[in-house]
């Protein structure tokens, strides 16, 4: 099977109800786009928002009202990382913690200067420690982008670093041949002197290497571009996931085959690899050995668990130009983090205090219209901030829209992004891009971690309990007093929830078992009808030959 062949197997099952997964033509407009965010002049990080102003009088109905006003802004790279800097050096907070950055925000038309926190948080490896990380901006659940990690955590100089850019984007976009997208990224000479490349002959080497060397560039850096993967006699005939068909199944394709795929589709949401089982695929469980999990995200006390029980918490990503997620909050209350080796991404932020309503935005996208998310960045989310414009002067205290914030900026190679528990976020594939991501629970978000668990897995929380019990008994206590707090009752404590629970299981093996014989029955008349036609070949035959 060719890899055209294997595609369109994989597109059949993944969304059969969609025809032509060229209508929308994005391969033609998404350039306009691209260019835009990849542009030089263009400051990759803004914000968007609506502040409520004091009560200004009564609606038609009699209900008091205040008056938003529209506050937009934006920062070159530069100016980003000049507020990170300054708020590692200086640490000005206020009295809960968070950053305060002083600037000018664009208020319809005329500047006034106004205290706004300004999120992610541009950070460099090499100056901030992880206890710093803990304290400052985890704790406080403050998104933060961290720059640099997998070329060493203290490869740089704080000197060299202040002095000037360490990554400088040469873009070469061909948008007429098949309206392809090239990006060339390069390290500017500075960062190459200061790079060390470990030279590793075996993956044994470079696993020891990585369990024991923190701040070592990562062999992903060379292993992980697209012709390094495509030339990689063994990774490329290895299986990824690249969707789920209707019942929940894993569609999988050869890398070689979705490698093609990425270079020559014309698709408007192509397909995406995002696979969390690679570590149990022979061929691909070297890659564990091409990264190391940062220092600032190594507590991981889901782990305590066992591989085997715990939920789908690492991905390997491989995306095509205008693939994508779309906006979600990641599951059971973890936090994320997310490294890119190859290529430019695009995000969008929403503070987990606004509706999943507004967000996503509810009765704005019409009727027809797909929501993936090439579709949310191009069309979507600008409605959304169309609408806020528009309730800006006349903002009801119940309006949904009330404190809007949004923020969105631009992930380069070598940035690591910290995507706090319950922050909303989607992500758009501007160009072509590798990388990988992990879910995590340590002790700063252990709370909302252990709340969500106990009640969506809850088989799996009682074998967290014990394992707690045994290895941190202080988070143990703390889960017990969660679960007093709130009245709640494990499910190996409640006979109730296991008879329900057995009932449920009961009923889905009779569904199943149904569901086979069916099937099998299928199987039996096929083969019934089959054996009448040998049958009846042989009779007919036999006769030719007798006559």
């Amino acid at each position: 099977m060719g890899w055209e062949d294997d595609a369109a197997r994989a597109k059949r099952l993944h969304r059969p109800s969609l025809k032509n997964w060229e209508r929308d033509g994005l391969v033609d407009s998404f350039p306009n786009y691209a260019s835009s965010i990849l542009s030089g002049d263009n400051c990759p990080y803004n914000y968007f928002g609506i502040r409520v102003g004091e009560e200004s009088g009564n609606d038609d109905n009699n209900n008091n009202y205040r008056r938003g006003v529209v506050e937009e802004l934006s920062l070159s790279l530069y100016e980003a990382r000049g507020l990170g800097e300054d708020d590692i050096m200086e640490g000005k907070r206020d009295g809960r913690g968070y950053s305060l950055y002083h600037i000018n925000l664009l208020q319809h038309g005329h500047d006034r200067p106004k205290k706004r926190r300004m999120y992610p948080v541009v950070l460099d490896a090499n100056q901030l420690s992880p206890c710093k990380f803990h304290e400052r901006y985890e704790s406080n659940r403050i998104p933060c982008v961290i720059r640099g990690i997998p070329y060493g955590e203290s490869s740089f100089t704080e000197e060299g670093m202040r002095s000037e850019e360490r990554i400088r984007i040469t873009t070469n976009l061909d948008y007429e041949n098949d309206g392809e997208e090239k990006k060339e990224c390069r390290r500017d000479d500075y960062t190459r002197q200061k790079l060390r490349r470990d030279g590793y002959d075996d993956i044994d080497s470079i696993a020891a290497a990585a369990s024991t060397l923190s701040t070592a560039e990562w062999p992903a850096i060379h292993s992980w571009s697209l012709s390094s993967l495509l030339s990689d006699p063994i990774l490329c005939n290895a299986k990824f996931k690249c969707g789920e068909d209707d019942d929940g199944h894993t569609i999988r394709m050869r890398l070689c085959h979705f490698l093609e795929y990425l270079q020559h589709n014309k698709d408007d949401s192509p397909l995406y690899i995002f696979d969390a089982t690679f570590d149990e695929c022979k061929r691909a469980k070297r890659l564990l050995c091409d990264y190391t999990v940062p220092s600032y995200f190594n507590e991981d006390l889901l782990g305590l668990v066992g591989e085997r029980r715990r939920p789908p918490y690492r991905w390997f990503l491989v995306g095509p130009a205008r693939s994508g997620t779309t906006i979600h909050i990641d599951p059971l209350n973890t936090s994320a983090w997310n490294t890119l080796i190859h290529g430019v991404k695009r995000w969008v932020l929403f503070p987990p205090h606004l509706p999943k309503d507004v967000v996503k935005g509810r009765g704005l996208v019409l009727k027809g219209e797909d929501d993936e998310a090439v579709h949310y960045f191009t069309v979507i989310l600008p409605r959304i901030k169309r609408k806020v414009a528009g309730l800006a002067t006349n903002s009801t205290i119940t309006n949904p829209y009330t404190n809007f914030e949004c923020y969105e900026f631009t992930q380069l190679p070598g940035d690591t992004v910290y995507i706090p528990h319950g922050w909303w976020h989607a992500v758009l594939n501007v160009t072509d891009t590798v990388g990988i991501t992990q879910n995590y629970c340590s002790r700063r978000n252990f709370d909302d971690v252990w709340c969500a668990t106990r009640s969506g897995r809850k088989k799996m929380a009682c074998t967290w309990l014990r394992k707690l019990d045994e290895k941190c008994p202080d988070l143990a206590r703390r889960a017990r007093e969660l679960n007093s707090m709130d009245g709640y009752t494990m499910w190996s404590d409640d006979v109730e929830e296991q008879r329900r629970y057995r009932k449920k299981k009961e009923r889905r093996e009779r569904k199943r078992m149904k569901k086979k014989s069916s099937s099998d029955g299928k199987e039996e008349s096929r083969g019934q009808q089959t054996s009448k036609k040998e049958k009846w070949g042989e009779h007919r035959t036999t006769k030719r030959l007798d006559g």
